[in-house]
């Protein structure tokens, strides 16, 4: 919450969140709602569906996708993706939010997406998917960078570095 409230510090309050699986969290979401979000949903996740509680992974079984996207990866490799939405509520919020699902990804998994952005064609829907993708990209491209110059393996001591600046400096 803390990095939250950083970041709404830096950019105003004008701004769209994309959040990983790692946020799917009752107080990040209802916090974040004032704003627009887009969050990766776990599947045990619960949420309100044609009036009965469901597991977002029953909801997301239930679905056929019919909206079609391609979408190109790191390794050149492009994907048709096949996209459903529907309209959906938390157990304990009255406010609505839309449930993206995305088809073709993974054979094992979707993807669904939480979003409170509005949409009025299937457009949207798509641009809340390539929302989502953009952030992935971004954290697959750290991700090789920290390969690649093996930071996880690096470590550095202060008192170590300041003895070595000072060392420098004479």
């Amino acid at each position: 919450m803390e990095i939250i409230k950083r970041a709404e510090d830096l950019v105003g309050d004008n701004f769209i969140g994309v959040f990983d699986r790692g946020y799917d969290d009752n107080k990040i979401i209802h916090y974040m709602s004032r704003h627009k979000i887009v969050i990766k949903l776990e599947d045990k996740r619960n949420l309100i569906f044609k009036g009965k509680r469901h597991s977002v992974e029953e909801i997301s079984k239930g679905r056929k996708g019919k909206i079609k996207m391609k979408a190109l990866f790191d390794d050149n490799e492009e994907k048709e993706l096949i996209i459903s939405y529907t309209k959906t509520k938390f157990p304990y919020y009255k406010k609505e939010y839309t449930l993206v699902i995305v088809y073709g990804l993974s054979e094992d998994h979707l993807m669904k997406l939480l979003t409170n952005i509005e949409y009025a064609e299937k457009e949207d829907a798509i641009k809340i998917v390539r929302l989502y993708l953009s952030r992935w990209r971004i954290e697959e491209h750290f991700r090789g960078k920290k390969q690649e110059y093996d930071f996880e393996n690096m470590r550095v001591k202060i008192n170590d570095l300041q003895y070595t600046l000072d060392i420098w400096q004479c």
